[in-house]
């Protein structure tokens, strides 16, 4: 039998975790030219993905648009998500289903929004960029010589070579095509995986991922990137990977604490949460998406349940009210309604305790409308959002200390204080910087939560004040509530 390799590791001790946090990020590299872009902070990001997936078209896109504007909501992008091209490697526009971009992008403009639409480093094989890269020599390639076509979550395609520079400035150069002829502001990087680089098509593969990212940085500091490797020197927004709509630590809801705070304590402080709610998939009450099963009944189709025009608390997408929705859907089977990609909406109680959640983390991303459930999760939803204008020179603050520094902007307990242990175990709840502690709602059914607070005089939401180190073993979380406490100097 073949000897294993030999493991190269490297412990490291120190006399706490903070310590040993902050010596890590000491050593890592600044960010070279401009940061992420903080514009992003002051308003939510507006996705087609979750409420359009792959049925997305411009009359949907611009219904969408009218709606968020009409209910009241701040917009920063309106990102174009999955099949508004061509075909997956082509950059220009699907004509069936966008007929007239320009005049969308021009319209969507006036109405306050920038524009970005997804983009992937992989070309279907029928993609006339499948053709022109081959030419070029620009996709990554197999042993014989020839393109790599390997499996991704749409099908099978090319990878486009990163560690070429041709290959690099060809892909540019034809997004930045797009940027001038259409008006297209910036974009979205999905993928980037090492998973998905071919054997021996790389010698490291795991530099995709830094170069991708580094790619991606060069069209704009307001793009994002899913993935990341020894790329902290790259100024732009690293995602949080696709959440389920369920309430569990496994990719649901509770993940995106954990998320936020791992991402930051790696040095990746610019964290983009996923959209609220999660994606939608199908049966993610049940199963992760990446388990096989892709319905409850084992066919491979969701159930779902009847719709009822949008108040029930459990609503489908379809159904004889979301075809003009604005968020709502408009999906059908023809339009891949038996994938695992088209599911059931989240509970409201699930949609409105997230965006409670995600209202203090560093960006907020829409995709399923709040006004798709009814008033009350509406107005919910702007509340959180009206918390997170009131705290917004305390982010700004924290982001520009981010950008110098690496410091996290959402961090851990034990960032405050590395020597209390129950602080250490802390994990559904986060501080902002060293002075504002966050304790979300991350459960279903419950009005009420455990907070703990460590050493410190602490001034609650409500203004009441609290010196620990102590446990409230039952703080009052209403649905529309945000437990928050602040160190009082």
């Amino acid at each position: 039998a073949e000897a294993a390799a030999a493991a190269d590791m490297r412990l490291c001790a120190d006399s706490d975790v903070r310590a040993a946090q902050e010596r890590l990020l000491s050593t890592l590299p600044r960010v070279q030219g401009a940061p992420p872009d903080r514009k992003l902070m002051a308003a939510p990001i507006w996705s087609t993905w979750a409420s359009f997936k792959m049925n997305v078209t411009q009359s949907k896109v611009e219904e969408f648009a009218s709606q968020i504007v009409s209910h009241g909501y701040p917009r920063s992008h309106l990102e174009i998500d999955d099949r508004w091209s061509s075909a997956y490697g082509d950059f220009t526009f699907d004509a069936v289903k966008f007929p007239s971009p320009a005049a969308m992008v021009e319209r969507l403009h006036a109405a306050g929004f920038s524009v970005t639409v997804w983009i992937i480093p992989f070309a279907e094989p029928n993609a006339t960029a499948f053709a022109e890269g081959a030419r070029l020599g620009h996709w990554l390639k197999g042993p014989d010589g020839a393109p790599a076509v390997v499996p991704w979550w749409q099908g099978k395609g090319a990878l486009l070579n990163v560690s070429s520079a041709d290959a690099c400035a060809w892909f540019v150069g034809r997004l930045r095509r797009l940027m001038a002829e259409v008006g297209i502001d910036g974009f979205k990087f999905d993928a980037g995986e090492t998973q998905f680089v071919p054997r021996g098509a790389m010698a490291a593969p795991n530099e995709y991922a830094r170069l991708w990212s580094k790619l991606a940085a060069s069209l704009g500091a307001a793009g994002e990137v899913r993935s990341a490797h020894r790329s902290h020197d790259v100024g732009i927004w690293v995602r949080e990977f696709d959440k389920d709509s369920r309430w569990s630590v496994h990719n649901g809801l509770r993940s995106l604490i954990t998320s936020a705070l791992q991402m930051g304590v790696l040095g990746y402080p610019f964290v983009l949460p996923d959209m609220v709610g999660g994606n939608a998939y199908a049966n993610d009450g049940e199963a992760s998406q990446w388990d096989e099963a892709a319905g409850p009944n084992g066919t491979g189709v969701p159930q779902r349940i009847p719709d009822d025009g949008g108040d029930n608390d459990n609503a489908t997408f379809g159904g004889r009210d979301s075809a003009d929705a604005g968020g709502g859907g408009g999906w059908s089977a023809s339009g891949g309604g038996g994938s695992f990609f088209f599911g059931e909406l989240p509970s409201k109680e699930l949609f409105i305790r997230w965006c409670f959640a995600n209202a203090l983390l560093p960006a907020v991303q829409f995709s399923v409308a709040p006004w798709r459930y009814d008033a009350r999760t509406s107005s919910a939803c702007l509340s959180a959002l009206r918390i997170r204008d009131a705290r917004m020179p305390q982010l700004q603050a924290l982001a520009a200390e981010a950008a110098a520094s690496r410091q996290p902007m959402v961090r851990p307990l034990w960032a405050y204080d590395p020597k209390d242990p129950t602080c250490q175990q802390i994990d559904d709840a986060f501080m902002l910087g060293n002075a504002t502690l966050v304790a979300p709602v991350l459960d279903a059914g419950i009005l009420s939560r455990p907070v703990y607070l460590p050493a410190g005089r602490w001034r609650s939401e409500r203004g009441r004040l609290f010196e620990g180190p102590r446990w409230i073993h039952e703080y009052a979380a209403p649905l529309d509530h945000l437990p928050v406490f602040d160190l009082e100097a």
